[in-house]
């Protein structure tokens, strides 16, 4: 059976992993799926590391955990998580990088890597790799990056059924970060190399 498509939302505390997960959740809902959200807090307070589990599936019946190899998408909010998350997972699993540095809990300042040595690092492993910073970097990234992600049609859901569900959760304001991602990203065109993750997994049918 074509398990769920596994999203994993990686970040640090204060950056609302959760509350994009919540996101993705209700506007899979409003189509008609079945979503999970798994929550791994640990630290989760500002400066820890955050990770979020979202599984769309066609069907009840599945678990809320998945292994690593079936996340189909890594979505973090800040690129050191990025390294974290990555680690445990194929090859082919698509990674959406979203953000600037935020030291994490145990992280110095004179270690932290370089972002663009980071970034190689991943492109190496991850050849469908996509980096993206918001131009304000006052704002949590986590609704930038969910408009990111709804304009590569990685989630397979419509992408005003994200809107609308934005703009009644999150109101003006996280509606104006989610069409920036959005914005951002159709620039970049590379929409056609993400939209088949979706279609792969065809959300556990």
């Amino acid at each position: 059976m074509t398990p769920p498509l596994g999203i994993q939302i990686a970040g640090v505390g204060g950056q609302g992993a959760s509350r994009a997960a919540g996101v993705l959740a209700a506007a899979a809902l409003q189509s008609g799926l079945f979503p999970t959200v798994l929550e791994g807090r640990g630290l989760a307070v500002r400066g820890g590391a955050v990770n979020v589990l979202v599984r769309l599936a066609g069907k009840t019946g599945h678990a809320p955990r998945c292994a690593p190899g079936d996340v189909h998408v890594i979505v973090a909010l800040e690129p050191m998580e990025a390294v974290r998350a990555a680690m445990w997972h194929r090859p082919d699993t698509a990674l959406l990088v979203v953000g600037s540095p935020v030291l994490p809990a145990g992280v110095f300042h004179d270690r932290y890597p370089v972002p663009a040595a980071i970034a190689a690092c991943l492109q190496q492993r991850h050849s469908r790799s996509l980096f993206v910073v918001p131009a304000d970097c006052r704002r949590p990234p986590n609704l930038f990056a969910v408009g990111a992600l709804a304009c590569l049609g990685a989630t397979g859901l419509d992408r005003m059924v994200i809107r609308m569900t934005v703009e009644r959760e999150m109101g003006p304001d996280g509606l104006a970060d989610f069409d920036a991602g959005w914005r951002d990203v159709a620039a970049l065109g590379k929409q056609d190399a993400w939209r088949s993750i979706a279609e792969q997994s065809a959300f556990g049918c």
